[in-house]
């Protein structure tokens, strides 16, 4: 596949640049191509060959040939410098998918709807760029009537978030016509199977206006793309030659049979001979305990688009969203004796096991809802003096409340509940926005097109505490030797006295133990430890035997370093042996996503205001030119100016040369300054929980964080633009995008209690100092700050040429590729650990190209064929350099192939492949790559290379 990817690029040029040697004759210009862009420009509408900036005009034909019903897939298929992952455990990254535009985060891409700013998602990307942007996938694409793909900096006319350009989406305004679709297929390997039913209906509103209302519902199964669990540390394939170099004590679980070996001084051999039957019920899904892949899906998507014509110029307009989807997916699994799956010692003393809930191990289960809302309303015209206005005002929120199942609180012991509710992240925005536009004749080709307006901009993002107190709450275990098996306690001599006033209280639960009442004088002699909970009147003397007194509470002697309870001797107890389970730390909260507790709820809020202004005209016939200036004010990061400068110049009937230059700049979001969250990460190949705390707060703080900053950027664009033959067009734009103060992830610090751990004691102890519950068995620890300056380059190719043929047929070829590169411009070793450095320049690949021939047979049958190449990557792993290993990733090739039959007018069948060849990326080597890609992984989950295999479908489609 490599090699016909090889020789598909050079014969894809070619053949677009010799079609005048071609027998075929030209048909009329590429269908693709729309008159109207709106993104690109304030004012004037122009096509995007006529743009003086990089614009890619889908309309509803090229949507509804892309064989996939997300949103955000159509994009990446059309768009050859859009990009998405897919992150199969997550966290909320694996239902609300990320995606790039130029290489640069989604953050950095504005969304617009009806060229109306669309609301961010409430997920915040855990690590890396921390990305927060809107959820393309709440688009329906039964709504969009086209969409636009600015590919420039855009900063100064929409805001601050357009670093890397503009995404909009245009919906449909029918007053008629009802179409409905049904799709369906699977994946080659079997599973994955999904549908989507899709429709939109148009309505005459009075008589001059309309009502387009579109719906889709979706569903899909889990996918699984792993093997089996085996590492160094635990292995659960007997055949792997790993197998052998895990401790006897863990072959004894996968093979059944006890080594006779003692762990922490316990029995596990029961539990030993249970695993291997039970092994398959470590995950809810798959066959393997960790089943790397897609999740299950569902979702029902709503979008109203409306317009009234209110005459004399003016229209009163509306739309509107409602959805709600739902995912689940996996976390990393929980082997015995992780640090999860530990010995505890309950309250009577006996020794407790979670393999007594879970004796295969247990695979967490994470599923996130997510709800979303839009609306808006506004007012557009033209005034008696030519001035044309824009009024609107928009709402729009999403949530994510989030489950958590197949997992316990470790510290919670024995009363441990499997099924928890960690809470709900919320964004929510508020936004009024007024834009005018009036045409000046100052004597130049065109008249002058000023438009100008102000924004004012409301935002809230909320973490809101968990109702599940399980969910985050700490346990006994906790602390170690919660119940004061082995406590030291205060040694009275005979004769000596305590004497407490009445009404005073004396709280033992430092001891792990209760509180006591006292009413009257107490007179106290010899060595106590206080079980129950009891109130004591009058006056008493206690000796040195166990003594029940009035309240139910019991005092026991400690001699020698054994303990007792209430008179009964725990057995196996020795106060001298620090691996006991009395003395064993285990994790606060529900394991994989501890819930959100009152000390990490938070609303944080922002409000914002802009006035900008843009001018544009054709200087002369073949010389346009645009200017754009915007102020910002920001409550928490003061005020900005950007401002940009494009131009277009013609140098014949057919070719063109254009650019820009601009300034950018973007406040942290919200929702980016205050979430938090504990997960489980791999900072060292190794799973740990690993907590991220916002930069503000005391915990980063103590850790050495600082207030954010916002982001500032330069960046500039180069480009040619043209026909050739009869129909065809070329664009070719290079870009360069500077960054200053870039957003980002500190690369995981270590966190242990071990006093010789250095920097990671260090760390302990800043945790446990800001009071941190559950700080001994945090591993890492991380947090969002301005890390770094980046530049990122690269070149956008578009062509498209259409064919006519002798026997009636036609042909449209269109070729899209994307080279980008993105480095480091500044010593970022403060923030990102060698790895991370590396990592950030090559981990993704950086060419992409996509060769796509539409033929129409004749009047019924249609072909289409798709060929999709992703270039050469490389991974390093290893937090210092010389890396443990560094693993190359080749090119991969993918051919998609669909035919269509059009029985009439209203109904048109469709059947498909998308990768026919089932071809896969490369697998993961882990001799290569070390340990960076652990736990059952078979390909890179986090890369936008797909690594599902090939999947085929049918479709039915009808129209009135």
């Amino acid at each position: 596949m490599r090699k016909l990817a090889s020789f598909l690029l050079p014969v894809s040029v070619v053949a677009l640049s010799l079609t005048g040697l071609s027998t075929a004759q030209a048909q009329g210009a590429d269908d693709e191509i729309e008159e109207i862009v709106v993104s690109g420009l304030r004012g004037k509408p122009r096509s995007s060959i006529d743009s003086a900036v990089p614009v890619d005009v889908f309309n509803t034909e090229s949507i509804d040939a892309v064989a996939h019903a997300d949103t955000v897939d159509i994009l990446q298929t059309l768009v050859a410098s859009y990009n998405v992952s897919r992150q199969p455990i997550s966290d909320g990254a694996t239902f609300i998918r990320p995606a790039s535009l130029r290489g640069l985060p989604s953050h950095h891409t504005l969304v617009l709807v009806n060229g109306k700013r669309r609301h961010r998602a409430a997920l915040v990307s855990i690590g890396g760029s921390g990305t927060q942007g809107p959820d393309v996938a709440t688009i329906p694409s039964s709504a969009v009537a086209s969409i636009e793909v600015l590919r420039d900096g855009a900063s100064s006319q929409y805001g601050s978030d357009a670093i890397a350009g503009v995404i909009n989406f245009n919906l449909k305004e029918n007053t008629d016509g009802f179409s409905l679709s049904l799709d369906s297929g699977e994946y080659f390997e079997g599973d994955g199977a999904g549908y989507t039913v899709t429709g939109n209906a148009g309505f005459p509103l009075g008589e001059n206006g309309f009502i387009s209302i579109s719906a889709e519902v979706h569903e899909s199964d889990f996918t699984e793309r792993a093997h089996q669990y085996c590492e160094g540390w635990f292995c659960a394939d007997a055949d792997s030659e790993r197998f052998g170099t895990q401790s006897a004590v863990r072959m004894g679980y996968v093979t059944g049979v006890p080594h006779g070996e003692l762990y922490n001084g316990q029995d596990v051999s029961a539990f030993q001979m249970a695993y291997p039957a039970a092994l398959h019920t470590a995950s809810v899904e798959g066959e393997n305990v960790m089943p790397w892949g897609q999740p299950n899906a569902e979702s029902v998507r709503t979008f109203v688009n409306a317009g009234l014509d209110l005459g004399n110029g003016s229209e009163l307009y509306a739309f509107s969203n409602y959805s709600t989807s739902s995912g689940d997916g996996s976390f990393f699994y929980r082997y015995p004796g992780n640090g999860t799956i530990e010995f505890v010692r309950d309250a009577d003393g006996t020794p407790y096991f979670p393999m007594e809930k879970f004796p295969g191990g247990f695979t967490p289960r994470f599923e996130g809802e997510v709800e979303d809302f839009g609306i808006l309303g506004g007012l557009r015209g033209q005034m008696d003096g030519g001035t044309s206005y824009d009024v609107s005002l928009r709402y729009g929120s999403n949530a994510i409340d989030y489950h958590l199942w197949n997992t316990i609180n470790p510290s919670y012991g024995s009363d441990s509940p499997t099924d928890f509710k960690p809470g709900e992240l919320e964004n929510e925005e508020m936004q009024f926005q007024i834009d005018l536009v009036s045409e000046h004749d100052i004597g130049t080709a065109s008249p002058l097109v000023f438009a100008y307006g102000f924004s004012y901009m409301d935002e809230t993002y909320n973490v809101h505490q968990s109702n599940d107190v399980a969910s985050y709450a700490a346990g006994p275990h906790a602390l170690s030797d919660p119940y004061g098996f082995c406590q030291e306690v205060e040694v009275m001599e005979e004769g000596q006295v305590e004497i407490m006033e009445e009404g005073q209280t004396e709280i033992l639960d430092e001891f792990g133990v209760g509180t006591g009442v006292f009413e009257g004088d107490g007179i106290f002699t010899g060595t106590g430890v206080f079980e129950g909970d009891g109130i004591f009147t009058g006056t008493g003397v206690f000796t040195n035997e166990p003594t029940t007194v009035a309240g139910g509470g019991a005092w026991t002697s400690s001699v020698g370093g054994q303990a007792a309870v209430a008179g009964v001797d725990v057995a196996g107890l020795d106060c001298n042996d620090s691996s006991d389970p009395a003395f064993r730390v285990v994790g606060v909260g529900s394991n994989g996503f501890p819930g959100y507790s009152p000390a990490f709820s938070e609303e944080y809020n922002r409000d914002s205001y802009a006035v900008y202004g843009d001018i544009s005209t054709d200087v002369t016939e073949n010389f346009f030119v645009q200017a754009a200036l915007r102020y910002e004010d920001y409550s928490d990061f003061g005020e900005e100016i950007v401002g940009k400068i494009a131009g277009r110049v013609r140098l014949n009937d057919e070719w063109a040369i254009r650019g820009s230059v601009g300034t950018g700049f973007r406040a942290p979001t919200p929702g980016q300054q205050g979430t938090t969250n504990v997960s489980t990460r791999l900072p060292n190949g190794f799973p740990v929980a690993t907590g991220l705390f916002p930069a503000s707060g005391p915990v980063a703080q103590a850790l050495g964080a600082v207030p954010l900053r916002a982001e500032t950027s330069t960046s500039y664009t180069f480009g040619l633009t043209g026909g050739f033959g009869e129909g065809g067009t070329l664009t070719i734009d290079f870009y360069n995008i500077d960054i200053d103060d870039r957003f980002s992830a500190i690369s995981t610090r270590d966190v242990s209690t071990d006093p010789t751990s250095g920097s990671a004691y260090d760390n302990y102890l800043a945790l446990a100092a800001a009071g941190v519950v559950g700080a001994e068995s945090i591993g890492g620890v991380l947090y969002f700050t301005n890390a770094f300056d980046s530049k990122t380059t690269g070149i956008d190719v578009v062509a498209s040429y259409p064919f006519s043929w002798d026997n009636g047929s036609d042909t449209t070829l269109q070729f899209a590729m994307n080279y980008n590169r993105s480095t480091l411009e500044s010593d970022a070793s403060a923030y990102l650990n060698a790895e991370g450095r590396h990592d950030f320049e090559h981990a993704d690949p950086n060419t992409r190209w996509n060769l796509t021939a539409f033929h129409n047979v004749n009047e019924q049958f249609s072909l289409m064929g798709r060929v999709r190449y992703f270039g050469e990557s490389k991974n390093a792993n290893g937090s210092s350099e010389p890396f443990g290993g560094m693993q190359m990733f080749g090119s991969t090739t993918f051919v998609d192939l669909e035919a269509s039959y059009r029985a009439n007018d209203n109904w048109k069948f469709t059947v498909g492949a998308r990768n026919i060849f089932d071809t896969y990326p490369d697998k993961i080597d882990r001799i290569a790559g070390n340990n960076d890609f652990c736990c059952g992984r078979t390909w890179v989950s986090g890369s936008i290379v797909p690594w599902q295999g090939g999947y085929y479908f049918g479709k039915v489609s009808v129209s009135f």
